[in-house]
C-alpha cells in the first residue's frame, strides 16, 4: 500500500476528517503508518477514542479499497493528495485541506 491508497482508505472512513488525519500524521508520520497502528497507539493521540481507533484498525472490514481504485480507473478519474505537486496550492494552505481530491 502506498500513501495515495492509504489516504483514499482513510477518506472512506466516517470517523476520519482532515483535522483528525492531520493529528494522526503528526504522530505516526504518514497515512500508511496510521493504518498500521494498533488501537492502543491510536488512542494515545488526543481526540482519538476507542470507536475511531476501532474504525481505523478494522478499516479493511468496512472499506472496499480495491473496488474504489477500480471505480477511479473506470471513471477516468485522477486522485490528488496534498503530497502531489499538482495539488492546488490554496487548498494546501488550509488548516484542514481535503484528504484526497477526485478529479475528472
Amino acid at each position: 500500500m502506498d500513501v495515495r491508497e492509504a489516504r483514499i482508505a482513510l477518506n472512506m472512513l466516517d470517523r476520519i476528517g482532515p483535522v483528525t488525519l492531520r493529528k494522526l500524521i503528526d504522530v505516526f508520520g504518514d497515512p500508511v503508518s496510521v493504518l498500521q497502528a494498533s488501537a492502543e497507539e491510536l488512542q494515545r493521540v488526543p481526540g482519538i477514542g476507542p470507536e475511531t481507533a476501532k474504525a481505523i484498525t478494522q478499516w479493511e472490514e468496512t472499506v472496499d479499497l480495491q473496488g474504489e481504485l477500480r471505480r477511479i480507473r473506470e471513471y477516468g478519474c485522477t486522485v490528488l493528495i496534498p503530497e502531489d505537486e499538482d495539488y492546488p496550492l490554496l487548498l494546501r494552505e488550509l488548516y484542514d485541506p481535503p484528504i484526497v481530491l477526485y478529479v475528472k
